[in-house]
């Protein structure tokens, strides 16, 4: 394993209840049920960016613009950035449930105007539905705090599945990845590659296991990008990370799984 390079600011997270019980909130447990491939991935995508909110809410708040300020913070601002994100999969349709943990204003536009003095950790959950006819597929972004949606429906490019590994392994060398052997996730082998930029060192790891469906041969279970940070962007430890840590090929579910919630409010087109 290579996990060396990575400076991960969270408890690796452990999972002990059934699939079932990591449903999304509006799905319930009985109707129809549905075979899927499901997942789980936790990773960071602000390491740093939490800390250095609050070093900024501490130096503003008291200051000459701001004067007769306290700067506030509620909760692990080391913590920014932290998601775990859960995926049903079938032949055609896919759901990912995400939970990220963000630094943010403790009231937030447009009930009032942000106050950078008063910050609290909070956990934001979004939905993406994806389902296809095999001519167009249709894709639901949904703010679950914010109970709104955006739909698009976008042409499908037609390709098989066997060659996704190879395919995808000669898109990442044309962008500087070399081989770097094998690696295992979740229990599943998984081809290793490697970039070396500057001082960062950059990995992803795609799935290819015999135990594996061919359906998901070259998913990523690992991966590893540059920061978001444009503070520090050349340190190790301001790098984003995303790990695969639960695979089941043999999942059963509800159907209502790929259904977005009632409530949402609608962008895009209806169709």
């Amino acid at each position: 394993m290579t996990t060396q390079h990575v400076a991960v600011a969270f408890a690796v997270l452990t999972f002990t209840a059934g699939v079932e019980a990591s449903l999304p909130e509006h799905v319930k447990p009985d109707g129809p049920q549905q075979a899927v491939i499901y997942s789980e991935h936790i990773g960071n995508a602000g390491v740093g960016a939490g800390p250095s909110t609050a070093l900024a809410c501490r130096s503003l708040c008291p200051s000459t613009a701001l004067p007769g300020t306290k700067c506030l913070i509620e909760g692990d601002a080391q913590r920014h950035g932290e998601y775990l994100r859960r995926t049903w999969r079938t032949a055609s349709a896919s759901t990912d449930y995400t939970e990220t943990w963000a630094m943010l204003p403790s009231v937030l536009p447009p009930r009032a105007p942000a106050d950078i003095c008063a910050m609290r950790l909070q956990l934001l959950r979004t939905l993406r539905i994806q389902t296809s006819d095999g001519n167009e597929s249709t894709i639901l972004s949904i703010d679950l705090n914010q109970g709104e949606g955006k739909r698009q429906v976008v042409k499908e490019s037609r390709r098989g599945a066997a060659d996704d590994v190879e395919r995808r392994i000669a898109a990442l060398r044309a962008t500087g990845y070399e081989p770097a052997g094998t690696a295992r996730y979740a229990g599943y082998s998984c081809r290793l590659l490697r970039r070396t930029k500057g001082e960062l060192v950059q990995e992803t790891c795609l799935l290819e296991d015999p135990a594996a469906p061919a359906s998901v041969l070259g998913v990523p279970v690992q991966h590893m990008t540059l920061a978001h940070s444009m503070v520090n962007p050349a340190h190790p430890e301001a790098r984003t990370y995303g790990e695969t840590q639960r695979l089941k090929f043999d999942a059963i579910v509800p159907a209502a799984v790929f259904t977005p919630p009632t409530h949402i409010q609608w962008k895009g087109p209806k169709k």
